[in-house]
């Protein structure tokens, strides 16, 4: 049998023996083997196991690794359900003996999977330990998506720090001023940077978030967001600052009613392209005629624009009722 007791162990027990309890675990080659299990198993998240293998260095080395993982990964529901569970159990138990050799081993026999127990144990412990990744790859997805700038986290703040840099003291707006300049700062890394931005905006750090800040975080995009490209589209009038709207769009049009519309769009690599094909298919249903070619895009943006308004009109009508 292992007897796994420590000096300040043997004290505590002697001075409150009723809250102690000893177990008998067998060293067999099955508690072994399922030992090398666990510590083959922290090792994919990269948690090594110290000293000798033991039941009690194993879960030492499991919950300094549990320690180390953003608030986030620790109350997520955007985990598997065998993760979740796996989770629950490691917040919830007092005895190692019994966490190791009988409560997670019972959570793969429900689980029903087909994997071996390593493996299994692997893919939950990776699953956790990506949880707060994924949160930032999804933050930098949300960017991405609202301010019309396609890629990676550094392709957006590469964008967003080329925009900005040359314009920093032309913002007056608090929360807008403190956007731009970190944006326009070059010394961060993505992950800090990207921290900054979170925090910023909903204000509170990304580790300490929760899904439900998520939800507020893209919301409050949106309108920040919408505040940029206004500012954005001041600027780029200026003959100081032209590099800030070099990939907006702003157009000016006179509907058949007499109402003015404005548009004022990204221009990404995809519109682009697009914009390169259509041209030339003008180009050659038209026989190469200039007037012709501007006459159809021009009834078409007029077109698209009159179709839009009244749906306009009618949501507006109806926030007004609403209110």
């Amino acid at each position: 049998m292992v007897l796994e007791l420590t000096v300040e162990h043997l004290q505590r027990m002697y001075k409150t023996p009723v809250q102690f309890e000893i177990k008998e675990l067998p060293a067999s080659a099955a508690s072994r083997t399922l030992l090398e299990d666990y510590r083959a198993a922290l090792a994919t998240v990269g948690c090594q196991v110290d000293g000798e293998l033991t039941a009690l260095e194993v879960a030492r080395s499991t919950y300094r690794w549990l320690a180390r993982l953003p608030s986030y990964s620790l109350q997520s529901g955007r985990v598997s359900k065998d993760t979740a569970l796996f989770r629950a159990r490691l917040e919830r138990s007092r005895d190692h003996i019994d966490l190791l050799f009988k409560a997670v081993p019972q959570l793969h026999k429900d689980s029903k999977s087909k994997q071996a127990f390593r493996a299994w144990l692997s893919n939950v412990l990776i699953d956790l330990g990506a949880t707060y990744k994924r949160l930032q790859d999804e933050v930098g997805g949300v960017l991405s998506t609202s301010f019309d700038i396609a890629g990676t986290l550094p392709r957006v703040r590469q964008q967003l720090q080329k925009e900005c840099s040359s314009a920093t003291t032309d913002v007056a707006e608090v929360n807008l001023r403190s956007f731009v300049l970190r944006c326009a700062d070059p010394t961060l890394s993505d992950d800090r940077w990207l921290d900054s931005i979170a925090s910023l905006i909903v204000h509170k750090p990304l580790d300490s978030w929760t899904d439900a800040t998520l939800t507020q975080f893209e919301g409050a995009v949106i309108e920040l967001c919408a505040q940029y490209k206004r500012w954005v589209r001041l600027l780029s009038h200026r003959a100081h600052h032209p590099a800030i709207g070099e990939r907006y769009v702003s157009l000016t049009m006179t509907l058949p009613s007499g109402h003015e519309s404005a548009v004022f769009v990204a221009a990404d690599p995809v519109a682009k392209k697009m914009a390169a094909e259509m041209l030339e298919s003008l180009d050659r249903t038209s026989g190469g005629n200039r007037d012709r070619m501007l006459a159809v895009l021009g009834q078409a943006l007029v077109t698209l624009q009159a179709a839009e308004t009244p749906i306009r009109e009618k949501l507006e009508n109806d926030n007004q009722k609403a209110s």
